[in-house]
């Protein structure tokens, strides 16, 4: 195969090609470690999508053990908020990871493509989906480490929020050598402070860069980015987040709380974990209904914002 070599030749006419049980019909997307196959399963007969390394990367055992933490990490969580893991297997020497196939696009590119803000009450879908997510994965001991827009996907046919790439992820026993302390990974503009020195991190961090999320949905904008990966990294380790209600001020005051403390400096001055982010969130569900007037209304799965997201 002159594009990829890494596939086995085609059976079928169209097809690119077929890789450890899968034909591969079509490229989905590519991205510096790997790409990602709209691929047929021969047995069950279903759709789903193929992430397959690169061979450069999978030549290295760093590379292909990040690979695999991918895998093994998204695996262990069953949750509706983190996307599903069907195989990860290995053929032709090159390491693949089956998932389901989600239609719609991501946080990033939705933000992109919107001329306005979007409505607090999207907002807070967008909210309570992420910490749902989070809490399921922190659950099982692990911390994400790259919690940004584009790890985040809005399915079109619910507008649930669903987190991808857990190619970073930390398990909880501190087993991980290839995520030590000292090795700075991860996406400079989302990172907690105590990652972006190199430090070890828990749960908190992620609930940082969900706080960081979630403050660029409001707004549109990041608090943190600045000309240079050295600049942010600066910023994010010196200096506070412009608070919130003062970049939007239509802002529910509740809301604009839970944002602000989530980008603390100090991570013990954040949420303990998820589900305290949760409970937070609650609070600012309630007063939202009563500064909108719906009081009685329920923002579980607000139809408007189910539509704005998915529009």
């Amino acid at each position: 195969m002159a594009g990829y070599p890494f596939l086995r030749p085609p059976r079928q006419s169209g097809d690119l090609g077929e890789l450890g049980g899968y034909r591969i019909l079509q490229l989905l997307g590519d991205g510096a470690m790997g790409f990602v196959f709209l691929a047929q399963e021969k047995t069950l007969d279903r759709r789903l999508a193929l992430k397959v390394m690169r061979p450069e990367y999978s030549a290295t055992p760093e590379g292909r053990e990040r690979f695999l933490r991918e895998a093994r990490a998204s695996a262990k969580v069953e949750s509706d908020h983190v996307v599903t893991i069907y195989q990860v297997g290995e053929d032709n020497s090159t390491p693949f990871i089956a998932m389901e196939l989600l239609e719609g696009m991501s946080l990033q590119t939705w933000l992109a493509r919107r001329e306005s803000l979007p409505s607090i009450a999207s907002v807070m879908k967008v909210a309570r989906d992420l910490f749902r997510g989070l809490a399921d994965a922190h659950a099982q001991g692990l911390v994400h480490r790259d919690i940004k827009p584009s790890n985040l996907w809005i399915e079109k046919r619910t507008g649930r929020i669903k987190i991808l790439d857990f190619g970073l992820t930390k398990a909880g026993d501190g087993a991980d050598n290839a995520t030590r302390s000292g090795a700075i990974l991860g996406t400079p503009a989302y990172m907690a402070p105590e990652q972006a020195n190199g430090q070890p991190v828990d749960q908190r961090a992620d609930l940082f860069s969900a706080g960081v999320v979630l403050y660029e949905v409001l707004t549109k904008k990041n608090p943190f980015r600045r000309g240079s990966i050295l600049a942010t990294l600066k910023a994010i380790g010196s200096e506070e987040a412009p608070p919130v209600a003062g970049v939007r001020q239509d802002t529910p005051p509740a809301l604009a709380g839970l944002v602000d403390k989530l980008l603390r400096r100090e991570c013990q001055e954040r949420p303990a974990e998820a589900i305290e982010s949760q409970r937070l969130l609650a609070l600012a569900e309630q007063e939202y209904r009563i500064l909108s007037g719906k009081a009685q209304a329920s923002l579980d799965e607000p139809p408007s914002a189910v539509r704005e997201v998915t529009e």
